[in-house]
């Protein structure tokens, strides 16, 4: 399959998810999404966590499917986007995580003045 060659080539897990984003718009039609069946059109690729879930449920909703409807052009659609989430998550588990955003560092203010520490005695 092309697609795994594609997945191979890319060494982030951004990358690989940027990746099939795009494959699943240009599958689905881009704004023809909402015409997929209510189990494919939510599926999120923007973390790992999201590509996780969407493969199990992938995973889950065409194991649980019967013959019948395998010959259907959903079914069809539903194996191609299931084969691509597979191919992204196996290549994911094969890079890296990402490395995180560092925070900005806090810097106290500025201050003029010498710092002072007032201190009360207590007067007996």
């Amino acid at each position: 399959m092309q697609d795994s060659n594609e997945f191979e080539s890319l060494g982030t897990r951004r990358a690989v998810r940027d990746f099939l984003a795009r494959e699943l718009d240009d599958l689905s039609g881009g704004s023809a999404r909402p015409r997929l069946p209510p189990d494919l059109a939510g599926l999120s690729t923007s973390s790992d966590r999201e590509v996780i879930e969407a493969c199990s449920l992938l995973d889950k909703c065409y194991d649980a499917r019967g013959a019948a409807k395998a010959r259907s052009a959903d079914a069809a659609i539903g194996r191609r986007i299931h084969q691509l989430f597979s191919h992204a998550l196996r290549r994911m588990k094969q890079l890296p995580p990402d490395p995180r955003e560092p925070l900005p560092a806090l810097t106290p203010p500025a201050v003029d003045a010498p710092a002072t520490s007032r201190v009360r005695r207590k007067q007996v």
